[in-house]
């Protein structure tokens, strides 16, 4: 059926046409060619437009319903995708593309499958991910990828600004997913271009010798009444003896350590495989850990085959600070501490940087050998000052007692 399109015409064939059950009236405008409108058996009317590709494939989609587009409205809508189909474009096929564009919850899904599953230590990649699922999936989840602006991300990282080492590691990671969304052609451009980071002030908290003293007492109290936590109390003693990263207590096993030579190899640590030497302290430590050892792990929960999960580790600081009443402190600051009390001793920055296996200043392995004999003596000079103060030496140790934290 041909005729100018108008109320009148649609009105009419909507109350005077039968149509059964599924079938429908194609109405096609004598106006503008390639515009229809379409009755169906439910009274429902939608207008479509009529064209052929370039290739000479039929489109027929639909680009509104009556009455909420007017007659007027969709001549004019027909006209511009008509205008489209004349200069080599299908306007059906890129809204049909755009509307099954992924979102950003699906680019979230595959940079964890594709990027940082793969590629990230499994600490990490449980940061990064615990930072884009609680930061950026809430807020743009639904959003396709290729319609984020940069005032979106700006949103996510000014929300931050109370944390600004933190708001930082988002924009990071999310400028590194949406690097990756450009790779796989999702969008030409990353929203995170441009984004100003905020000034972060490096943290110095270290404990002093009188807050060593206590956590040591503290350690020695829950020792005697606390058997779960063994293993969390030892890796705490760890970390403060040797400065090492807590993944790196936690993960260590007995075949990694040679307590002969007095070294830790650790095969996957944040700078890669190196070795570190240990000193006196530290052997006579895990010596008496080894004599009761049950497994491969220096360290380990209830169950000797698997890693002590660093929120038991976490909890268990919680609770020796709260005993010796010390504030602000976490289970890092330990291995600031070591890191202070190196540079006390005279240690230069290089040892003082093999000691703790930072990235600036650090060798590869072959070179540690060389520094072994000073680095030694760095060690095993922090090592008495730490088991000194925490009551870790032969002699008995001085037992404080404690006023119950408010």
């Amino acid at each position: 059926m041909r005729a100018k399109l108008n109320k009148t015409i649609i009105e009419d064939a909507v109350s005077r046409t039968q149509l059964k059950k599924g079938q429908k009236l194609a109405i096609s405008d004598t106006e503008v060619k390639g515009l229809q409108a379409v009755v169906r058996s439910t009274g429902v009317v939608s207008f479509h437009v009529y064209y052929r590709t370039e290739t000479r494939e039929q489109r027929r989609p639909k680009i509104g319903e009556y009455p909420t587009l007017s007659v007027a409205a969709a001549r004019q809508k027909a006209q511009q995708w008509l205008a489209l189909v004349h200069m080599g474009q299908d306007p059906s096929a890129a809204r049909d593309a755009k509307r099954k564009a992924p979102k950003v919850n699906d680019l979230i899904e595959r940079f964890f499958s594709e990027h940082v599953d793969i590629h990230l230590k499994p600490s990490t990649a449980k940061d990064v991910k615990c930072m884009l699922n609680s930061y950026v999936l809430p807020v743009l989840g639904k959003d396709k990828v290729a319609d984020i602006r940069r005032s979106d991300i700006e949103k996510i990282h000014a929300s931050l600004r109370d944390r600004p080492t933190r708001a930082n590691r988002v924009l990071a990671w999310t400028k590194v997913m949406f690097n990756k969304a450009i790779y796989w052609e999702l969008r030409e451009t990353s929203p995170c271009f441009g984004i100003r980071k905020y000034s972060e002030r490096p943290r110095d908290r270290y404990l002093t010798d009188a807050e060593l003293k206590a956590v040591g007492c503290a350690l020695h109290q829950l020792e005697l009444t606390q058997e779960r936590i063994q293993g969390a109390i030892y890796t705490i003693r760890l970390v403060t003896l040797t400065g090492l990263r807590l993944g790196e207590v936690l993960n260590m096993k007995w075949a990694d350590v040679n307590l002969t030579d007095a070294l830790i190899t650790l095969p996957d640590s944040k700078t890669g495989k190196r070795t570190v030497p240990i000193g006196t302290r530290t052997v006579e430590f895990l010596k008496k850990l080894s004599e009761s050892a049950n497994g491969e792990l220096v360290v380990h929960g209830r169950d000797p085959k698997t890693v002590l999960d660093q929120s038991v580790v976490r909890r268990t600081w919680k609770r020796v600070c709260e005993i010796a009443m010390i504030m602000d402190a976490r289970i890092h600051d330990l291995r600031h501490t070591f890191g202070t009390y190196a540079a006390q001793t005279g240690a230069n920055a290089f040892l003082v940087s093999q000691s703790l296996g930072h990235k600036n200043l650090a060798m590869t392995d072959r070179y540690v050998s060389r520094a072994t004999d000073p680095l030694v003596d760095v060690k095993n000079k922090v090592e008495d000052r730490v088991s000194s103060a925490m009551g870790m030496t032969s002699e008995s140790a001085e037992i404080l007692e404690f006023k119950k934290a408010n």
